[in-house]
């Protein structure tokens, strides 16, 4: 039996959850060869553990954007009291206040518009700032642990391989395993990257390798004919959740088309009632998930498409069984588990409201498939089921995209390995 029923694919996702998930690695950069995994359980950026050599009261890591220099900064994370041992302590803040210096070392993530980063400090009655990460590495020194080690790596783009070892001593320093780049479209590249960092605080790239090329559709969910998500490397959750608003955007012509096309072809009238619903389930998606990019720094990109036209029967078929009964029906299982696992309050309200409408959208596709595919020659319905295989092939390919760590701590989303396994336990039920 189809799973037509939202309720019915509510029960089968339930029992694929109750599986096992695990974790990831690569290839000749092996995690395998490190002791140690140093992120941090809390806060991806752990300035907590940055020592300088000399001694201070506070340190505030701050971050502005390049086409705005000079304005007020956003307070990326901060440790100790302000102004603790000054004489006066509201000179002391009225200095703190002031440093907006016109350099720092460069931040770039997914969508948003890149950034400089710089550290303001406390000692006493002076108020000093760090703008480079050459400086940064020498105000830091001598790098006694890995987790400081770590906390200059964060500074640069590159990202820690979390959730496996990614550190190792070496000499009086330590290497670290972090990733760059992102495999999210044509002609991109996921690497794996051997950093070394000195007791001195100099930072070194030793080794690269390429561990995963993109392909140009890996975004899951229903997109209408034509549809082009343009690539980011997402290394932001703010990124991360711009590329789902693209695609809830994009979804709304999708659903929009679905339904007059329905109707054109002598649908029952329930189906086209129910895509009329998802459009309008779609706009408040995207509403929402813009609404939380927004919040994260993030701005989805506009959605960019080829233009309509009317299909056959068969277009349709194909259509719906590809990014329906595919795509669509994955990404109401992941949505599911993240209302499971989502850490952020806001977030996991959002997807308990996402997880339950697109619930309902898979099901609708697989109504559609119920519906219109007995209708078709054979020959037709062999190609679907092909059309259907290489659709679940490629999407095995994309899952292989790391999504950012704070995406799967905050937002509960799967890491690739478990995105792996619940989708073979999905093509399985």
């Amino acid at each position: 039996m189809l799973p037509s029923s939202p309720r019915r694919l509510q029960r089968i996702f339930e029992t694929i959850l109750a599986s096992a998930l695990v974790s990831t690695g690569c290839t000749r950069l092996q995690s395998s060869d490190f002791s140690t995994d140093v992120c941090p359980a809390g806060d991806r950026e752990p300035i907590a553990a940055a020592t300088p050599g000399i001694g201070v009261d506070y340190l505030e890591l701050r971050e502005v954007s390049t086409s705005a220099m000079g304005s007020a900064p956003r307070v990326v994370s901060m440790r100790g009291t302000p102004c603790a041992t000054a004489t006066s302590a509201a000179a002391c803040a009225t200095a703190l206040a002031a440093p907006r210096p016109t350099t720092g070392w460069p931040q770039t993530a997914g969508d948003r518009e890149p950034t400089v980063r710089y550290l303001v400090f406390t000692r006493g009655d002076e108020v000093g700032a760090v703008t480079s990460l050459d400086a940064l590495g020498s105000f830091l020194a001598p790098i006694e642990t890995g987790a400081e080690a770590a906390f200059l790596v964060t500074q640069t783009n590159l990202n820690l391989e979390c959730g496996s070892n990614n550190l190792r001593a070496a000499g009086t320093g330590f290497e670290l395993l972090a990733n760059t780049g992102f495999a999210c479209g044509a002609g991109t590249h996921r690497d794996a990257n051997l950093v070394s960092v000195s007791r001195e605080g100099v930072l070194r790239l030793l080794d690269t390798e390429v561990i995963e090329r993109g392909s140009s559709n890996c975004a899951a969910g229903r997109r209408p004919e034509g549809f082009s998500l343009r690539a980011s490397d997402a290394r932001s959750l703010g990124a991360w959740f711009a590329e789902m608003a693209t695609l809830e955007a994009a979804s709304v012509p999708a659903f929009r088309r679905l339904a007059r096309e329905l109707r054109a072809l002598g649908a029952p009238a329930a189906l086209v009632t129910r895509a009329e619903r998802a459009m309008r389930d779609e706009v408040r998606h995207a509403r929402i998930t813009r609404a939380l990019a927004r919040r994260f720094g993030a701005t989805p990109s506009p959605v960019v498409r080829g233009p309509s036209r009317v299909r056959s029967r068969l277009e349709v078929a194909r259509e719906n069984a590809v990014e329906g009964c595919v795509r669509e029906t994955f990404g109401a299982l992941v949505a599911t588990l993240q209302v499971r696992r989502a850490r952020d309050p806001e977030i996991a309200a959002a997807m308990r409201e996402i997880a339950r409408d697109e619930t309902r959208h898979a099901a609708l596709a697989w109504a559609v498939a119920a519906w219109i595919e007995p209708t078709l020659r054979d020959d037709e319905r062999a190609s679907l089921r092909d059309a259907r295989k290489e659709s679940a092939a490629q999407l095995a390919r994309d899952l292989r995209h790391e999504p950012p760590a704070e995406a799967m701590r905050l937002a509960g989303a799967p890491s690739a390995r478990e995105a792996l396994a619940l989708f073979a336990a999905m093509a399985a039920a």
